[in-house]
């Protein structure tokens, strides 16, 4: 479908557990994979990760674009050295009147996971947040606010604190935590 920008896939750890569906921006700190560690086949107060959905992003371990697509993007940003450049590259498409498309039909297994020890370049923190910003303090389109930004597993957030988000917002230091 020409409105398509990327499409990305289902990935699941050694226990079948999820690792990489749609990625919210603001879950978790600048940008978080929904349904992490959760089962397969959950369902919850945000569905279910069985379903097509938007996203404002998806992981780059899988994604698939059309050649077209990615050479008017102008690639990966390779100022991103080991995080977000696939966050930052959905953005661009989104930018450009495209839409990303997580589907839960194509799945990978990774046998194992590398793990970085979680380092992430406060460099790459700070492009990324320079782009996203305004998606975080407003909310992710594709994220319910009633939803716990703090959880990947999808969960009800509690009633004041819905009510303070409705009416203070949260800060861009309170989600992005850079």
């Amino acid at each position: 479908m020409p409105e398509i920008g990327i499409v990305g896939t289902k990935i699941l750890g050694p226990k079948r557990e999820i690792q990489h569906p749609g990625m919210i921006l603001g879950l978790g700190g600048p940008a978080g994979p929904i349904f992490k560690s959760a089962h397969e086949y959950l369902f919850g107060p945000n569905g279910s990760p069985e379903s097509y959905r938007n996203y404002n992003g998806v992981s780059g371990s899988c994604m698939a674009m059309r050649l077209e697509v990615f050479n008017r993007l102008g690639g990966f940003n390779e100022q991103y050295k080991a995080a977000y450049g696939d966050i930052d590259l959905c953005l661009q498409a989104i930018n450009a009147g495209l839409r990303i498309v997580y589907t839960p039909y194509a799945r990978l297994l990774m046998k194992e996971h590398k793990n970085r020890n979680n380092f992430i370049p406060d460099t790459n923190r700070i492009l990324l947040n320079e782009k996203m910003s305004e998606i975080v303090i407003t909310g992710d389109p594709f994220f319910n606010p009633n939803l716990s930004y703090q959880n990947y597993v999808p969960a009800v957030i509690e009633a004041d604190l819905i009510y303070r988000q409705k009416h203070d917002g949260p800060t861009t230091q309170e989600v992005c935590k850079i």
